[in-house]
């Protein structure tokens, strides 16, 4: 007895030293959140700003409330609500002894921008201590080459361990780290089928976590989210969910998810926007929320035709003295071609600075393109006299941008009131008189008989949800914000009857669409749920079998992959380019050659990283898989993780002709990535 007693004290003695020096080990490798230095600041400390009306209320009524805990901030764009929960998790994190913050952003541009924001409030924060905070995203290792894996670092020698080895990815670990920034694709990986979802989740356990835009969540990501919720409230995590735009359903489903309840079981509170919502195991209450001063405005509204040649004469009109302006397209092949007839029109006047601004460019072009929207439109930037930025969707959510002049795309409501929200956006004095009150122009759908026509616009957005807005909003000559926000999203996403007569032409059309948007949803529903892991509480959550997902492998079939967005599939193409003498990074040829028959350095690989482009065009993606050749898809890639799943497109004079189809693709600096039809011969 007294022998085994003896083992028990030893065995416990040991414990003590061995979770001493791990937590030592982690403190000095920076992998746990910051604590002992803590300055105790204030808001205007930490931001160099005294807080808003809006910003002071949220701070009282969530600073000290029980957790963990669900918050839900809905404010127009431009009010603060970043700050404020940023401010939030400062408050939380000593008192609820959180193990950090992670930052959920809708894109990869987005989580960019936030990560030099995130880092500057940290540093304030902890001024005395090293801060560990990641950027989380597919493309991250290019901001930080450290936490690139070089070839060596995981030479396998055999091609079927390479896959194994992409775990070594910073996308794949970073959510282990105390503080990270990046998009929310990579926190709902933690409850996908994955090898690994697990340590994903437990690098998220009692964090604070921020998610912002959530109402840019589709069916199929709202599924998975709901689940993520469910799992972060049963770790001790807290979450703070930023909208501008957020619709009544979604509220009550995430605020039930979190909570374990029945969405009927939420309240509905009435007429409340801003607003706070506030959810814990002791109940949930809704405040309504002040307006900061200038956050209620009025927005011209007119609708124009869709034609070039009528945005260029509004273009014209508007910045005859001066001002900045942005064309907002929902395709990139249109902002493309609006691109080149607005340049070859202002071809003659100099003093108009032109930029096209898509997806479509390869990482290391998009983001000197990104910084250079942001160095001149963001708060304070330096604007031009004269200035238009042709752009899709990359600059509607989340970026701090203003315009004095908005032409956009029909959209459904939401993303209206989100890139709305880019235009006057700050307190500016120097804007020209002919933009001094902000003014939006909708491109308008052609029209039979009533009946509008979607074309490209309704394969990128649910056409129920086009038609919904369009006629909710082609008869109104302004929007009155933050007012008309409720009334607006809940005629579109709600119940609330659409006003004015729409004749039974109309009406049918709605029924069919509506029909086809719900069944679309359930369908969306179920592809969701076949891939998720059980629910916290579920008796089988340790026995149930793992499907084991795919996240990278293009090649796989969709069913098999832990896709985070339902979509086309894609492929990610490093551009490279034939010159004299062999390949280059460059068009112009500039940059370290490039030699595929060599293992390549990290420098390297960093560099061959940076050339590669998403493509999601169906007769693209499929080529490359369906015709893997060895100058598609080098031999030597097939076992370095960050290469693995890349393919290679080498432009002769910016042209690519895709074997096996009628396909070219045509690269440059002004344009991107261009894919065209060629006549078959």
């Amino acid at each position: 007895l007294k022998k085994g007693t003896h083992s028990v004290g030893v065995a416990r003695q040991y414990a003590g030293i061995a979770f001493g020096q791990a937590q030592r080990a982690l403190q000095e490798l920076g992998w746990l959140a910051t604590r002992g230095n803590r300055v105790d600041l204030d808001f205007e400390q930490i931001f160099d700003f005294s807080p808003n009306i809006y910003q002071e209320r949220v701070l009282k009524e969530a600073g000290n409330i029980q957790h963990p805990a669900l918050i839900i901030l809905e404010a127009p764009t431009g009010t603060g609500k970043t700050e404020a929960g940023l401010a939030l998790s400062y408050q939380w994190a000593e008192r609820e002894q959180q193990t950090g913050l992670y930052i959920a952003m809708p894109t990869q541009a987005t989580s960019n921008q936030m990560y030099g924001r995130t880092l500057a409030f940290l540093q304030k924060c902890y001024p005395d201590e090293p801060i560990n905070l990641r950027l989380v995203h597919g493309q991250a290792m290019l901001r930080n080459k450290t936490n690139v894996p070089t070839p060596e670092d995981t030479e396998t020698g055999k091609e079927d361990q390479a896959a194994n080895y992409t775990w070594f990815l910073p996308s794949k670990r970073s959510l282990l780290a105390p503080y990270g920034v990046g998009t929310v694709d990579q926190a709902l990986l933690s409850v996908l089928q994955t090898r690994h979802f697990f340590v994903r989740l437990f690098g998220l356990d009692h964090k604070t976590m921020i998610f912002d835009e959530v109402h840019a969540y589709d069916t199929y990501m709202s599924k998975i989210f709901c689940l993520l919720l469910s799992w972060l409230k049963e770790m001790g995590t807290s979450v703070i969910l930023l909208s501008a735009t957020l619709p009544e359903q979604p509220r009550r489903e995430l605020t039930a998810a979190y909570l374990g309840r029945e969405a009927s079981s939420v309240p509905t509170p009435e007429g409340q926007y801003p607003r706070l919502t506030v959810a814990t195991t002791a109940g949930i209450k809704s405040v309504e929320l002040p307006v900061p001063e200038r956050g209620g405005r009025t927005i011209r509204l007119e609708w124009i035709h869709r034609s070039s040649e009528e945005i260029i004469r509004i273009l014209d009109a508007s910045l005859a003295s001066g001002g900045q302006a942005a064309v907002i397209c929902n395709t990139v092949r249109r902002a493309q071609e609006l691109y080149q007839a607005i340049s070859t029109h202002m071809a003659g006047k100099p003093d108009t600075d032109i930029l096209l601004f898509h997806a479509r460019f390869p990482s290391e072009w998009r983001q000197q393109i990104e910084e250079r929207v942001l160095s001149k439109y963001g708060k304070g930037g330096d604007r031009p006299k004269r200035s238009i930025v042709i752009a899709t969707q990359v600059i509607e959510q989340s970026l701090d941008l203003d315009f004095d002049v908005m032409i956009t795309d029909l959209a459904p409501v939401d993303l209206l009131l989100q890139r709305a929200g880019r235009l006057h956006r700050h307190a500016i004095s120097s804007r020209p008189d002919l933009v001094s009150i902000p003014h939006l122009w909708i491109t308008r759908p052609e029209e039979q008989n009533g009946i509008p026509a979607f074309g490209s616009d309704g394969k990128v957005y649910t056409p129920y949800l086009l038609l919904k807005t369009y006629l909710l909003l082609k008869h109104k000559s302004a929007l009155y914000l933050p007012e008309d926000t409720r009334a607006l999203i809940e005629t579109v996403y709600g119940a609330e009857p659409l006003p004015g007569n729409p004749s039974s032409e109309q009406l049918q059309l709605l029924e069919k669409e509506r029909d086809a948007f719900l069944r679309k949803q359930r369908e969306d529903e179920y592809e969701a749920s076949i891939r998720l892991v059980c629910q916290p509480d579920d008796e089988e959550l340790l026995q149930k079998a793992n499907d084991g997902l795919e996240e990278d492998d293009p090649t796989v079939h969709e069913a098999m992959r832990a896709l985070t967005r339902l979509g086309d599939p894609g492929i990610s193409l490093i551009c490279l380019h034939r010159v004299e003498g062999g390949l280059a990074l460059e068009p112009d040829g500039t940059g370290a050659p490039v030699d595929l028959n060599a293992r390549p350095t990290k420098d390297q690989l960093i560099e061959l990283l940076k050339r590669s482009v998403k493509v999601q065009h169906w007769e693209v993606v499929r080529a490359y898989l369906q015709y893997p050749s060895e100058e598609r898809y080098p031999k030597l890639w097939k076992d370095i993780p960050a290469l693995r799943y890349q393919r290679l497109a080498i432009f002769d004079s910016g042209c690519f002709d895709l074997p096996e189809t009628s396909t070219q693709l045509v690269l440059s600096r002004e344009l991107g990535l261009e894919i065209r039809k060629q006549e078959v011969k």
